[in-house]
């Protein structure tokens, strides 16, 4: 198996389709709203969204993480998030 680390996000290769992120700073619903939709505009399928984690239904490409990452940081510029996560 391979293993990716990336901006924070570990993630073992495996053959599950579901991709676990966990996002610090997620404080309120308007977190996960905003989480989605940098998701989405990432062209991430999120499948379930919670305070702090984030489940999406493939793995996430390095350009997707770091697109992620760069816009949640805009988000949370004060409270800078970080990405990790396992497959």
């Amino acid at each position: 198996m391979k293993d990716v680390s990336l901006f924070g996000f570990n993630a073992k290769g495996t053959t599950c389709k579901k991709t676990q992120l966990n996002i610090k700073n997620m404080v309120c619903d308007r977190c996960k709203m905003a989480v989605e939709q940098v998701l989405k505009e990432a062209k991430l399928t999120p499948e379930r969204i919670d305070l702090g984690e984030v489940w999406v239904s493939d793995r996430p490409t390095e350009a997707q993480l770091a697109q992620l990452k760069n816009t949640l940081r805009g988000l949370w510029a004060l409270n800078c998030s970080t990405i990790s996560g396992s497959r």
